[in-house]
């Protein structure tokens, strides 16, 4: 069994963003104080506050790992999210992250917060 991980908006099951087994990226959020959405459910808010705190983390990641502010993903971004994250690069895992903090804020931009959802 494997970790499931969906971001949309509240009300909207349609995933803006989904990956698989990609424990690592939910840790960087719930490592950190976020807001349930449903009581007894593991549901939490995404809003620009939290992707600010998941955003340090791949940047101090980047710099030890000594990629440019400017480097960016050398294959295709679906493919990589729905790869298995054991088999990929760190430095690959980074630049991904990165990417899928884009497109969360550019999501938020729009419907001022999501919601994460997942299960393992």
């Amino acid at each position: 069994m494997g970790l499931d991980l969906s971001f949309h908006v509240k009300g909207d099951d349609t995933p803006i963003l989904e990956m698989d087994r990609h424990y690592e990226f939910l840790t960087m959020f719930t490592s950190q104080p976020t807001a349930r959405v449903y009581r007894g459910y593991d549901d939490f808010w995404v809003d620009d506050d939290v992707l600010d705190r998941v955003e340090m983390r791949l940047d101090q990641r980047r710099i030890r790992a000594g990629l440019s502010e400017h480097a960016c993903l050398t294959e295709p971004f679906d493919r990589l999210r729905l790869s298995c994250p054991e088999n990929l690069p760190q430095d690959t895992l980074i630049l991904l992250y990165r990417q899928a903090v884009v497109m969360l804020r550019t999501a938020i931009r729009d419907h001022d917060r999501l919601v994460c959802s997942w299960s393992a």
